[in-house]
């Protein structure tokens, strides 16, 4: 077996039938690279200028191999073009991947290594380098072709069964297949196994991707407290790959610490402060602890790094506008720079996005919140009432949308409007996580409002009631109004009122003072300031007055 493997390795790679793409912004780099490949004797050659060219290209062909430069002269940079080609499924697993530069910062070094690409080559570089580090990559792509192609037909079971067969020789690449396998095995969702096989390879050798691995396997099992302990000695021991952060974030989450799982995702991003996906989910997060300062500077990473991005989008903007609303709303600053700011926001977004018709709506909405939160109220409701009927002709509703039209019918004070439309959403209407939490936050606002609103009606029956002599039905609806609103604080008091006239009209029912005393006792600590302090104070008077006649 070991031979088999040993021979078909020593195989030179047959270059004519295999076709390449060359992404190179300078066009004498794009024919320098055109003629090395073409000196190795691959003949089907393209040329891309821009990440956005090759994306287009790898739409229509699939390429053996791609030789992509890290800074293009604009658009994509070459990770982003392996971003959304992997994201769009346009690029063979089988498929070469090598990106090239001039130079590094540690930014750009962690992204590639998190999106790992097959090969980084560093210019400048000589024919050989470049022949040598093709051939390495080709016979690497060969050895795993059986793992590869059934990972391209979507067959996980052949993958894995190539895979395990793969693991007899010893000889070639005896750490990548396993590092293969047990990845397989995670893919695959069969946690129990591939925990046994990552605790066999830690027990071999203390390993950090084999650490990682058995981790992420106790997560699938739920078992959050061992993979803790895993995780956390992988940081004791220095530590710094992301991904160990990024799973220590959903074993603290799944612990109920979200304040620690932001700090632990804070560190991650500074460690590698180009990925995209962290910004997004540290959003979510942050919004979980109410902390809006990591949430704008979230939101404000986000829109750098996701200029030419897949995973870029126009809810980045409008979420910073939407955030710095809520900032200077918890201020109440009336900081002019910051509304200045989220109008900045909205128009760049009309501006960008004028086709699309939900993402105008979005921007126009939080406009009105912040007309609203001006003192404006009569230029935000007639914004609204425009946007709110064409709102209504909608068929389809996106839960983004319905949820900044919740928010501006909320700013204008239409909170039965707002209710309704809150009622309308549903979290199955998105896939987005961060949305889903908003959602709950403004159902459950909105949950308030609606039983503000009937204790409200329920109260003005029980008041019309109380000055028709009818006060047992009054008490009634007081009683149910309270357990819509238990903290309001008026209708404890009108209901202690209307016990008070019952035992005065009856003195049968004096039973129901120690309703009356408990209602008033829950009202003790209540501030002399406060609007209704004086007839709380008369009426505790009263209530005293005929426990002493009792």
């Amino acid at each position: 077996m070991k031979s088999r493997f040993m021979t078909k390795q020593s195989l030179p790679v047959q270059y004519t039938q295999k076709s390449a793409l060359i992404v190179e912004a300078i066009s004498d780099m794009r024919m320098s690279l055109k003629a090395m490949l073409k000196g190795i004797g691959i003949d089907h050659v393209d040329l891309a200028k821009s990440g956005e060219e090759a994306v287009l290209r790898c739409d229509e062909h699939d390429y053996d191999i791609i030789i992509c430069d890290y800074q293009l002269s604009k658009g994509k940079t070459g990770l982003q073009v392996l971003e959304e080609l992997r994201a769009s499924q346009l690029v063979k697993a089988s498929a070469v991947y090598i990106i090239l530069t001039a130079g590094s910062t540690r930014a750009v070094l962690m992204g590639t290594l998190e999106h790992k690409p097959d090969d980084f080559l560093v210019k400048p570089f000589t024919q050989s380098t470049f022949e040598r580090r093709v051939n390495a990559a080709f016979k690497e792509k060969r050895y795993f072709k059986s793992v590869y192609t059934a990972l391209d037909n979507d067959n996980m079971t052949g993958a894995l069964a190539s895979v395990e067969a793969l693991m007899l020789d010893i000889d070639q690449y005896p750490i990548k297949t396993k590092k293969m396998f047990g990845e397989l095995l995670l893919k695959a969702k069969d946690f129990a196994k591939a925990q046994a096989f990552y605790q066999e390879m830690m027990a071999e050798k203390r390993q950090e991707w084999a650490s990682l691995g058995c981790a992420r396997a106790m997560i699938g099992l739920d078992d959050w407290s061992a993979a803790k302990r895993v995780l956390y000695e992988l940081i004791d021991h220095g530590c710094e790959n992301p991904q160990v952060f990024d799973r220590i974030v959903d074993v603290e989450l799944a612990l109920g610490k979200p304040e620690i799982a932001q700090t632990v995702l804070e560190r991650a991003t500074v460690i590698s402060p180009l990925g995209i996906m962290r910004y997004i989910r540290l959003v979510e997060i942050a919004t979980m602890n109410h902390d809006y300062l990591a949430v704008e500077k979230s939101f404000r990473q986000l829109i750098r790094i996701g200029v030419n991005s897949c995973h870029g989008s126009y809810e980045h903007s409008l979420g910073l506008a939407r955030c710095l609303l809520e900032k200077e709303k918890l201020q109440q600053s009336g900081n002019e720079q910051i509304i200045k700011e989220c109008y900045s926001l909205c128009h760049q977004v009309k501006k960008k996005h004028a086709n699309n018709e939900h993402a105008l709506m979005q921007a126009k909405l939080i406009e009105v919140k912040a007309v609203a939160q001006q003192g404006q109220i009569y230029q935000a409701i007639e914004q609204c009432k425009i946007l709110y009927e064409q709102y209504s002709q909608y068929q389809e509703i996106d839960a983004g949308l319905g949820l900044d039209m919740v928010n501006a019918l909320l700013s204008i004070n239409w909170d039965e409007q707002g209710v309704d439309v809150a009622q309308s959403l549903s979290k199955s209407d998105t896939n987005d996580s961060l949305i889903k939490l908003q959602l709950s936050n403004i159902k459950q606002v909105c949950d308030e409002k609606a039983a503000l609103m009937n204790a409200v009606n329920i109260n003005h029956q029980g008041k019309l009631l109380y000055e028709q002599g009818k006060l047992e039905q009054a008490i009634d609806h007081f009683r149910q109004a309270i357990e819509e609103h238990p903290t309001n604080i008026e209708l404890k008091l009108n209901l202690v009122l209307t016990i008070q006239k019952l035992i005065e009209a009856d003195a049968d029912n004096m039973t129901m003072l120690t309703e009356a005393d408990e209602l008033l006792s829950a009202l003790s600590d209540l501030s002399e300031s406060h609007s209704v302090f004086d007839r709380y104070e008369t009426i505790s008077r009263d209530i005293a007055k005929l426990r002493l006649a009792a």
